[in-house]
């Protein structure tokens, strides 16, 4: 899964609203109140693989990733506010929004994968989540389905033919 996880976050790199894009080690949980990201950002994980057999040693799984965006809620939104703080607090929104337009319906699609990597569809738009925190935070969780596959057949063995050598 490196593979669909790296060109997810490459793709995810073009999309200018973010600052900070990474795989998701739990940066936004593990930190306190200083998680090592800028604001906003993108991070890439991968949830779960549901494998099931073609035959051989091939397998095709739907997987589910999970991007999560946030940013600094810096400003109210609040009916007093001005419209340019109106503005600033709904920018998670059209964050959320430029990752789903790079993401959904996207693939790297390559014609010729590597051997040892997995192969993938296009990435499809689960579902978007809003994650409540106390910490000021704005954090929105966007799930992908994409189904992959990958073939553990080793590659044919080429035999050669050993030259009998006959004595006169």
């Amino acid at each position: 899964m490196e593979n669909v996880l790296t060109d997810i976050q490459a793709q995810l790199a073009t999309v200018s609203l973010l600052k900070y894009t990474d795989q998701d080690s739990g940066q936004l949980d593990y930190y306190g109140n200083n998680p090592p990201v800028a604001w906003p950002c993108g991070l890439v994980g991968l949830e779960r693989v549901q494998w099931k057999n073609l035959g051989g040693l091939k397998q095709e799984g739907a997987a589910v990733i999970r991007i999560r965006v946030a940013d600094k809620r810096l400003a109210p939104s609040s009916s007093g506010a001005s419209a340019t703080q109106k503005d600033a607090a709904m920018a998670i929104h059209r964050q959320v929004a430029a990752v789903t337009k790079a993401l959904h319906g996207w693939t790297a699609n390559q014609i010729v994968v590597p051997a040892g990597q997995i192969t993938y569809g296009k990435l499809s738009r689960m579902a978007t989540n809003r994650i409540a925190r106390e910490d000021g935070l704005q954090v929105y969780e966007v799930f992908f389905s994409v189904a992959v596959y990958e073939d553990f057949t080793p590659p044919p063995v080429t035999v050669m033919a050993t030259p009998v050598i006959t004595s006169p």
